[in-house]
């Protein structure tokens, strides 16, 4: 394994009476799937807040590459090259598949807008934009409206765009949410291929894609951790299986 490139360190985060995330302690390796799994509401999401600078903790520390970045907000993060992705959507659905994305290089490369030069029409911004939609599957869909995609052809623009925002971490919000069986494949397989370039932290549901696509895998129960390992040790935990993995896919061995 890599070194950590993101940690958390008793990341706690309080709601009036109410404990999100209860003393969380994680280390997650670069260049590896770090999925998060447990029941709704065991404080997951509210833990991808924390680390994506949403939510400020209320007690613990955040570091990245060794650096403290508990203070650092949303905006801090992103530019460290930490980004959320699929719980906001940043599609504009009046536009093109190919300018939503070339868009969002030219915020990265810091082009500004220049209104009477289109990014469409800057060489280095457009074939940028083309390398990121052939990697998500959408290189024959360049000029087809983002409004008129399909749900599964939105995730897949939606994870374009955050490429295109060249991220250190990716931090992804239950990506196969609403799909079919065919769409939360075609997903699970993009996911495959960012593994060797990303550093991916995963919170879904679909454990047949956690279990394909993690190199680690968290388990949050009552906003407290309860496992970490890899994949197959959190197949044989019993206690795991008990709190969660045996209410929620039975056949899961």
């Amino acid at each position: 394994m890599t070194d950590a490139i993101l940690e958390a360190h008793g990341l706690t985060k309080r709601f009036g009476g109410l404990i999100a995330t209860d003393d969380v302690t994680l280390s997650i390796q670069e260049r590896a799937c770090h999925a998060l799994i447990g029941p709704n509401g065991a404080g997951k999401t509210t833990l991808l807040s924390q680390l994506s600078g949403e939510l400020r903790p209320s007690a613990g520390r955040i570091l990245f590459e060794g650096r403290d970045v508990t203070m650092a907000g949303l905006g801090g993060r992103a530019r460290l090259g930490i980004l959320r992705s699929f719980q906001i959507t940043s599609v504009c659905d009046d536009f093109s598949v190919f300018d939503n994305v070339v868009v969002a290089c030219q915020i990265k490369n810091g082009h500004g807008f220049r209104f009477w030069e289109a990014p469409r029409h800057v060489p280095a911004l457009a074939d940028a934009a083309r390398n990121v939609l052939e990697r998500t599957g959408l290189g024959d869909l360049t000029h087809v409206e983002a409004g008129v995609l399909s749900h599964g052809q939105r995730r897949q623009l939606e994870l374009a765009i955050a490429l295109a925002m060249q991220p250190r971490v990716l931090l992804l919000d239950e990506p196969m949410a609403g799909m079919g069986p065919a769409e939360a494949e075609r997903m699970t397989e993009l996911l495959a291929g960012l593994r060797a370039d990303y550093t991916v932290v995963l919170v879904e549901h679909d454990m047949d894609a956690v279990f394909r696509l993690a190199d680690t895998v968290s388990v949050l129960v009552g906003g407290r951790l309860v496992a970490s390992g890899r994949p197959e040790e959190i197949k044989a935990n019993d206690a795991v299986r008990d709190a969660y993995l045996g209410h929620e896919e039975e056949g899961v061995a």
